[in-house]
């Protein structure tokens, strides 16, 4: 079974979460990596950033000419972005 594109329906159930996210970012104390992909139209590069200037140590690191799945289309990518920073 392939990925499904999400519906009205179920973006507007997660809108409260991302609501959250923003709003309570800046509460985290710990360093914050957001990791997305340039091609994301559900958390663009420019949301990535602008979430990581709410926060205290943020770093933001974009997979070039990747979707929002791009732990599925470039494991190995974000596995590596995630260990060089750990």
């Amino acid at each position: 079974m392939g990925l499904q594109r999400p519906g009205p329906e179920t973006i507007a159930l997660l809108a409260p979460t991302v609501n959250a996210a923003e709003e309570r970012i800046a509460d985290v104390e710990r360093r914050v990596l957001l990791v997305g992909g340039e091609k994301d139209p559900i958390a663009p590069p420019e949301w990535l950033h602008a979430l990581a200037s709410r926060c205290r140590s943020p770093e933001v690191a974009v997979l070039a000419d990747q979707p929002h799945v791009m732990m599925y289309t470039r494991p190995e990518a974000v596995a590596r972005i995630l260990l060089e920073r750990a």
